[in-house]
Parts: C-alpha cells; structure tokens; sequence
C-alpha cells in the first residue's frame, strides 16, 4: 500500500513543470523519561517538497520504549500531498504503524510465568494502525482552518479514533506567530476528549527563534497534522507545555532543541529533542 502511494506521488510530481524544485529534509532524535521509570527513544527524518503549487511530504519515525516487562517497538510512516489554490491550502495526510510489543515468559516445570525456569521465551503481540487526516487552511488576515483524522487501529488493542481540529492562527510581520486549535476526539471505547492547544513563536534575533506552547483539556491518540506527530498512548493525556529554540547555525542549515512535559491520566513524561534541518533546491 505504502509503495503504491509513494510511486503515485512522483508520478504526479514528474507531470508538473516546475522552474525549480524545493526540498526541505529534517531528523530528530527524542529521548523520553517516564514517572514510572520507563524510557523512550525516537529517530524521526520527515522531508517536505515544494513545485509551483504542489506540497508533498513523506517521514519515518522509530520509536523504541523500554518497560522492566515488555518492550514496545514501533515504525510510523507517514505520505502527505497539498495544494495551493490562491489564499487556499488543501493537504492529505496517510499514516500507518506497524508496532510490537515483547513480553517475556518463562517456561517453570511444565507452566508459563514470571520468574526462575529452565527455559526463557518472548511473546510477541502486533499492533497496526491507519490514519486518514485531510487539512484545509484559508490564508488571510487571520488564518482559519479545520482538520480531520480517522485512525483505525487493529491488534493488542482494537478501535476507531475520529478527531477534528479547528484552526486560528495570526502572522504579526513574521517576527511574532500565534496559534489557537480546538479539538475533539470520539474514540470507540466511548471516550469524548475535548482540548485547545495555544502555539508562539517569537524571533528575537535573526538567528534565534523562540516557540513555546502546549495544550489544556483531554486527549488521546491525538494526531498532530502540522508536525506529522502522533502521540500513540491509550491513557488520557491530561495536558502539555513545551519550550523550543531554532538557532540557524550557517546559511541553509538550523538546530532545534526542545523540551516537553506531558501530562497523562497515570503517569507523566519528560522528552528532550534534538534536531537538524535544511533546505536546497534543484
């Protein structure tokens, strides 16, 4: 399915001319601390195109989380095409993860537990999602904009995630950005999740970039289809603050080091990222 959307997406690049091709790679390293002595660690590269008015997009992202009784391994891809038509943007999004969870068992006279025995094994259980999000943003005075993501998510832990998100948004002279995004999310569990996230970016010189933000509410499964970010935990997510400096190190190139607290309904997590990105063009 995947290789069948990626060849379909060059092929409708390859038919329309274009003076010039941008091209806008990034990779992110992300190191999570969980308050129940779990840890994360996440490898992301997301690339972005830009020809006369067609967008696509295409990441990977790896994430790997270590629990002293499992271990939790999952690739999330992610294909994206937009298009602009005046003041207007219209965006697709297709996400798929494929995740396993390892739970070690032992083999003790003849019965399966925890603990001392002459034979050790690992149960392997799998997890597949499909996400479906479609963006529309209307570019003026003020930015409006809404989102929807369909998730339908089968294996460990079978169920249907329907997301909207609304968005207001203000560019003051490219030097100070606001952004204001309700959402909701109905999940199949019977789960109605209301939140609103407040985006700023402040630039306070012409290398240093500030962003901070977060959100208040609920949430879960929450699909970020600004970032290609997906936060892919059952647990209620209570809130989020976070913090990020964009340092343009040299001409194309810009390090970004983040921090970010997230809340959930049992626990807590702490992530520091680090990441690179450019741009060329051809």
């Amino acid at each position: 399915m995947i290789k069948k959307i990626i060849v379909l997406l060059f092929i409708v690049s390859a038919f329309i001319k274009a003076d010039s091709t941008y091209v806008y790679p990034g990779f992110y390293y992300t190191n999570g601390n969980y308050s129940n002595n779990d840890y994360s660690n996440s490898y992301a590269f997301y690339t972005s195109f830009f020809l006369n008015k067609l967008a696509p997009s295409l990441s990977y992202e790896k994430v790997i989380v270590n629990n002293s009784n499992w271990k939790y391994d999952e690739n999330f891809f992610t294909l994206g095409i937009g298009f602009y038509v005046d003041k207007s943007f219209l965006k697709f999004n297709y996400g798929y993860i494929y995740s396993t969870y390892e739970t070690p068992s032992v083999l003790n006279n003849g019965g399966m537990g925890y603990g001392q025995g002459r034979r050790k094994s690992v149960n392997t259980s799998v997890e597949k999602n499909n996400i479906f999000n479609g963006d529309y943003i209307l570019y003026d005075y003020f930015n409006y904009g809404v989102s929807y993501t369909y998730q339908n998510q089968s294996g460990v832990l079978p169920l249907n995630v329907n997301q909207l998100t609304l968005r207001f948004e203000r560019n003051f002279n490219y030097n100070f950005f606001v952004s204001l995004k309700p959402s909701v999310s109905i999940v199949s569990d019977k789960r109605k999740l209301y939140s609103a996230s407040l985006r700023l970016h402040y630039l306070i010189f012409p290398d240093l970039m500030l962003k901070t933000g977060g959100f208040i509410g609920e949430r879960t499964y929450f699909f970020d289809n600004d970032l290609l970010v997906f936060f892919n935990q059952n647990e209620t997510q209570k809130y989020q603050i976070w913090a990020q400096i964009d340092y343009y190190l040299f001409n194309k190139v810009t390090l970004s080091l983040s921090y970010q607290h997230t809340n959930f309904s049992d626990y807590s997590i702490n992530y520091y990222i680090a990441g690179i990105r450019s741009w060329f063009m051809f």
